[in-house]
């Protein structure tokens, strides 16, 4: 009976660290005369190796640059032209009086070494080195 009360606190023990899975959530603000725009992503790693990404960028012009949305748009897309069309990646785009949104996603296992490399990432790439890279270009990361 004793043994089985260590299986049992062994398995809550796993499931409650999620076997290895790890997020990474890393952010970053600029304002300027334009308006803001932010940046979000998520990572989700398992056993150290990245299984899911999710990201945001968002731009809320202020209101002397509302009627230069599509023209903010265009240009905000065509940063993420790599990405539109690439197998595991979703990617949508959405505006709305004068607030911009670029929406991607992907499960890293269904991607192709073209869309992992237009993401950025590598297989190598682990929390600590992805992190690492984050916050070199200013993001705050927890």
């Amino acid at each position: 009976m004793k043994g089985f009360k260590y299986v049992i606190m062994l398995f809550l023990v796993l499931m409650l660290s999620g076997c290895g899975k790890q997020t990474l959530t890393c952010q970053k603000s600029e304002k300027s005369d334009a308006g803001k725009m932010s940046e979000s992503h998520t990572i989700v790693f398992k056993n150290d190796e990245i299984k899911l990404y999710n990201a945001s960028v968002t731009v809320d012009l202020s209101e002397k640059y509302i009627d230069y949305t599509d023209m903010f748009m265009e240009n905000l897309e065509s940063a993420f032209d790599d990405l539109k069309d690439q197998d595991g990646i979703t990617y949508k785009s959405n505006k709305d009086n004068g607030v911009i949104t670029i929406s991607i996603s992907g499960n890293y296992d269904k991607m192709n070494q073209e869309s992992k490399d237009n993401l950025g990432f590598s297989d190598a790439d682990s929390y600590d080195s992805v992190k690492k890279e984050f916050e070199e270009n200013e993001y705050t990361c927890k």
